[in-house]
């Protein structure tokens, strides 16, 4: 072992072996050791000097990522990322963050999926079925842990203690609600200022099986989102799911000429920060609301307990994000509907463990007594995901070996496919 690495769990031996080789910790060491105190400091620092100097641009995009028109995201798991990569989307972000939950074999086994995935020696079966790479791939990026961000989220947790701030129900809570509209055109206008590509949000709408009506009025909802993105200068899609590529590429084929958009400087902007707070949203909170947000962040914050990082929930496919949403949200309102809604949990969800139900519940309540709800669920309950690992409880609480695996995978595995 190099000195100054312990490994805490003894579980996917395999994978451990292949992943963490000797050389493979020792550039670990040396990049931490090496760089750790400058990150700490760049963090630390205060930015405003940075942003307001017009001149600077960031390096161009590399080979396959200057046209990112439909990027599909999703977890690491062998069989998304054949899928993903089969897509026909652009590129493929392969999601360490939102739509995985970080056990050490999801994060230690997602590596090998990607590495063997970028050596084509991805292909396995599974019940009956072969999957194949294919002879295009899509591009590859790796997004690592501690790039999550959602604005939605901040807006509600933020401004939590606000009365003036209270939100209807999050179906309501669109991209073209004011203070949204606001942040997606000042974020392309910051973007093609400094050259970098502004991708559109995400298509959480996967296909409606066995009702061709519900299927016809979510595949609408994704095609009016992709063109507001695209007519607003938009340089790209994020979708969840496989088919839902050919409904955005046709979009952006039809409206975006060029890799990409980064001419549309949108210099008729002005976005002040009155914009980006506004709280006139249109719309109410509602019982059916409330309860709907309580039985979301109950079915993913426990299927995340269990290692599954997204979930697809009443059409929607469900990540981080959105628990955290509707975590701060519900707390606004209610705290007593959470055993009520647990049997229709467990009902929409069967998969999901009583014993994760029972922990997420009784988190979820203590969260909603506070007058200040703790940053993010995900990190209260990362000690869970540690014991289940066999991680010593002096140990439990860090998550430094997650990180830096993520971080790992960012510097050696952010390439095209030759």
């Amino acid at each position: 072992m190099v000195p100054g690495i312990e490994i805490h769990t003894r579980v996917a031996q395999k994978a451990q072996a292949a992943i963490l080789t000797e050389g493979a910790l020792q550039f670990l060491v040396a990049l931490h050791r090496t760089f750790d105190g400058t990150r700490q400091t760049l963090l630390a620092a205060q930015t405003a000097h940075i942003r307001a100097e017009p001149s600077w641009h960031c390096v161009p995009p590399g080979p396959g990522l200057e046209d990112r028109r439909v990027e599909i995201t999703g977890p690491t798991d062998r069989k998304m990322v054949t899928n993903a990569l089969n897509s026909g989307a652009k590129t493929f972000m392969a999601d360490f963050e939102d739509a995985t939950s970080p056990t050490f074999s999801a994060m230690i086994e997602g590596q090998v999926n990607l590495r063997d995935a970028i050596r084509r020696q991805i292909d396995f079966e599974a019940n009956g079925k072969r999957y194949q790479l294919s002879p295009n791939p899509a591009v590859l990026i790796v997004r690592p842990r501690e790039y999550r961000w959602d604005y939605i989220f901040s807006f509600i947790k933020k401004r939590r203690a606000d009365r003036n701030a209270i939100l209807p129900d999050r179906k309501d809570v669109t991209m073209e609600v004011g203070f949204m509209d606001a942040y997606v055109r000042l974020l392309i206008q910051t973007c093609h200022k400094r050259k970098v590509a502004a991708i559109g949000g995400m298509s959480a709408q996967i296909p409606v099986k066995g009702d061709e009506k519900a299927n016809e009025t979510a595949m609408n909802k994704v095609r009016a989102d992709k063109l507001r993105e695209v007519t607003n200068g938009h340089d790209g899609t994020w979708i969840a799911h496989p088919l839902i590529n050919k409904i955005a590429r046709e979009i952006f084929d039809r409206h975006m000429m060029g890799p990409n958009q980064y001419h549309v400087r949108r210099e008729d902007v002005r976005v002040a920060a009155a914009d980006l707070l506004n709280t006139k949203v249109p719309g109410r909170v509602t019982a059916g609301g409330v309860r709907s947000n309580i039985s979301t962040v109950l079915a993913y914050a426990s299927a995340w307990l269990g290692g599954n990082g997204c979930i697809p929930l009443n059409h929607l496919m469900e990540d981080a994000a959105t628990a955290e949403i509707t975590r701060i949200h519900s707390g606004k309102y209610v705290g007593k509907l959470f055993d009520a809604v647990v049997p229709e949990v467990r009902k929409a969800v069967p998969g999901l463990k009583d014993e994760h139900l029972r922990i997420v519940a009784k988190y979820l309540k203590d969260q909603i007594s506070r007058q200040w709800p703790s940053e993010f669920l995900t990190s209260d309950l990362m000690p869970y995901l540690a014991a289940a690992d066999g991680v010593p409880a002096s140990w439990q609480r860090s998550v430094c070996s997650c990180r830096i695996l993520g971080l790992y995978l960012y510097v050696l595995h952010v390439r095209k496919f030759q």
